[in-house]
């Protein structure tokens, strides 16, 4: 594990446990530049809520995290108990790193659903990284491939870039295979997406895009898996973009 993914976590999980303010400086910028739309930006909100976090005995999970240069990406799952239950969210998380410290932040989150359309969870599946020596050839990858599908310019090509033999699904409306590709192609207009952040390390790449889902914007975090040279497994987290934030550095 490297200097910077080891930070990352231990400045996910002072954010969950309380951490002193003293600790948190060590973790995070003053000036914490902030895209999660409920947090304001700068370090100074999240520490007033820190005691929240903490009183409320949250439970978070990291399944993937890769790098990007200063970036690194979790996948994670945070729970919380709450006097009627225990609500749990999926989360997919970018992080900037500099000097050492969390210097920006970047984060979309949905709830978990226990039913799903191919029958797996939103977080199983591979977790480690591998083929780093291509992940320059899978970002060149990743761009024909949101081209040509993603946007639509050559829909014809799909199975140059999907497995046909194997393409595990974990977005809970999509069912497995290409199958349930195409189905969700018809679902989701993508053809106006924007693609904001494309990043990756190996065989993980993921997107961080923003579109119209029934008349809604939302934003797309997502995540794939190549292996061979094809995508074999998805990963999502799909919510609204609110009308009003915290801040205005926007989500992306």
């Amino acid at each position: 594990m490297t200097d910077q993914e080891m930070l990352v976590r231990e400045a996910m999980n002072a954010l969950f446990t309380g951490a002193s303010a003293e600790h948190m400086r060590d973790l995070f910028n003053e000036d914490l530049i902030q895209h999660d739309p409920e947090v304001a930006t700068g370090l100074a909100p999240v520490l007033e809520r820190s005691p929240a976090m903490k009183a409320a005995g949250i439970e978070h999970q990291i399944h993937r995290i890769f790098e990007d240069g200063d970036l690194v990406a979790t996948h994670s799952t945070v729970a919380v108990h709450q006097a009627d239950g225990r609500s749990e969210t999926v989360a997919l998380e970018v992080w900037r790193i500099e000097n050492g410290k969390v210097a920006e932040w970047w984060a979309n989150r949905q709830p978990v659903v226990e039913a799903t359309a191919s029958g797996r969870s939103q977080v199983d599946g591979a977790t480690d990284v591998t083929d780093r020596d291509l992940t320059a050839k899978n970002k060149e990858f990743m761009a024909r491939f949101v081209n040509d599908v993603i946007l639509k310019q050559a829909p014809q090509n799909l199975t140059m870039y999907i497995s046909s033999e194997q393409y595990d699904q974990h977005n809970p409306l999509i069912k497995d295979g290409i199958e349930g590709i195409v189905e969700a192609l018809e679902l989701y207009d993508t053809s106006n997406v924007t693609i904001h952040k494309t990043l990756g390390e190996g065989n993980f790449m993921m997107l961080m895009s923003e579109g119209e889902l029934q008349g809604v914007n939302h934003a797309y975090f997502d995540l794939f898996r190549i292996e061979g040279g094809l995508i074999v497994e998805h990963w999502d987290v799909v919510a609204p973009l609110p009308a009003a934030m915290a801040h205005d550095n926007g989500m992306f």
